[in-house]
């Protein structure tokens, strides 16, 4: 909350968009507590869920080379690394420059994502508690973060906690929601409602959400629901209308009401 507070104009808002956000959570990781899928086939939508969680390639929804992600040679590994989102709001660190530190700690290795998982939906490695870090060929190569500057480097994916880099890792939960809610999600707040004017807050909400999903600004207050709906055509994986409608829904789900503003 003290991230919202940070990012958005209003703090006082903190609460109604605390308990959106849980419902993206749902929408993005499957589930609040975090488990090990035995494989991509699992109940989330890709590998693992929770604050776990990493996209899988073609059964999360993603085309290679990834989100933001890049078919040149990884300069870590010497070999094409494709790009995943991680953690509870599938945060894409080639699509953002988060989690990354520019170079690899002395005497860690670097695990490289490959290519196998686009084609045959085999996982990452992955460990409870383990000292992974990931390369991706669009980070090693350098990616622009959210401000324009170019970053580089490996993604921290540290699960241990008694290790001196799991503070700053994509899975470290308190690290993961300062940076999604106090960097990322402020950072495309004011892109995806820059030039509005007259929008209520939530649809200013919405619209960043359904930024996060699709990458593409609307330029208007209200979201357009696709003409062919949202069911049947997994359109709630390309459409922000469907992806903010389904958050409503997993919202009704946690607290046992509908959602009480007007959509979209």
């Amino acid at each position: 909350m003290a991230g919202l507070a940070q990012g958005f104009d209003d703090p006082t808002s903190a609460v109604w968009q605390g308990k959106l956000l849980k419902g993206e959570v749902l929408t993005e990781a499957g589930q609040f507590n975090s488990t090990i899928n035995v494989s991509t086939s699992g109940p989330c939508g890709g590998q693992n869920c929770g604050m776990w969680a990493i996209s899988a390639g073609s059964v999360s929804g993603d085309s290679a080379p990834g989100p933001c992600g890049s078919s040149t040679t990884d300069p870590f590994t010497s070999q094409v690394d494709y790009s995943h989102s991680y953690g509870l709001f599938q945060d894409t660190p080639a699509c953002e420059g988060t989690f990354l530190l520019p170079s690899l700690p002395s005497g860690y290795s670097c695990t490289g994502t490959g290519e196998d998982e686009y084609s045959n939906s085999t996982q990452l490695p992955f460990s409870a508690s383990d000292s992974y870090f990931y390369c991706e060929s669009a980070t090693g190569n350098g990616v622009p973060n959210l401000s324009g500057t170019t970053v580089k480097g490996v993604i921290d994916a540290i699960t241990d906690p008694t290790d001196p880099y799991y503070r700053l890792s994509v899975f470290n939960p308190a690290y993961n929601l300062f940076v999604h809610i106090g960097y990322t999600l402020a950072e495309e707040y004011k892109t995806a409602n820059q030039g509005l004017t007259g929008c209520t807050p939530y649809q200013l909400f919405y619209n960043v959400m359904a930024y996060w999903l699709t990458g593409n600004t609307t330029g208007t207050c209200a979201l357009a629901e696709p003409s062919g709906g949202c069911g049947g055509s997994n359109n709630e994986n390309n459409s922000g209308y469907c992806y903010v409608q389904t958050t409503l829904q997993n919202y009704k789900t946690i607290y046992g009401e509908a959602w009480p503003y007007a959509f979209p």
